[in-house]
């Protein structure tokens, strides 16, 4: 399918979706044309498995074994590593963010310093006169 055209993309999900639509969220989960595949033992995952790759024949879709990777319990999908610990962003996603410098003209706790003067300002118009006590 080409994927250079308008709407293929929300197409191609519709389609997987409508093939996968019993096994999602159950133990699969699908974007495009990445197929996750979770379970709790390995027997399970390899019957997943076989249910997966059943319904994609029956529909003349076919994987490419190259691209696969096939029994991990730490996986890289969508940006995210998922493991048994949980979901994390990975590493490279964030690393800019942890290494932005801090602010030359930064000042620590500044809301809360300046909040008695904005107490004073609250509710008057700008030239408005008020008495300060």
């Amino acid at each position: 399918m080409p994927f250079g055209l308008a709407n293929t993309p929300a197409t191609f999900q519709a389609y997987i979706n409508k093939i996968f639509a019993d096994l999602l969220d159950q133990f699969c989960v699908v974007y495009l044309d990445d197929i996750l595949i979770f379970s709790d033992t390995l027997e399970d995952y390899k019957a997943y498995l076989i249910t997966v790759f059943e319904q994609l024949a029956s529909m003349h879709l076919y994987i490419k074994a190259s691209k696969c990777e096939f029994e991990k319990t730490k996986i890289s999908f969508l940006g995210y590593i998922i493991s048994s610990l949980g979901i994390e962003i990975e590493e490279d996603r964030i690393s800019t963010i942890k290494e932005w410098p801090t602010p030359k003209r930064f000042i620590r706790s500044y809301a809360h310093i300046t909040a008695p003067i904005f107490e004073l300002t609250k509710g008057y118009k700008k030239g408005e006169k008020k008495p300060i006590f």
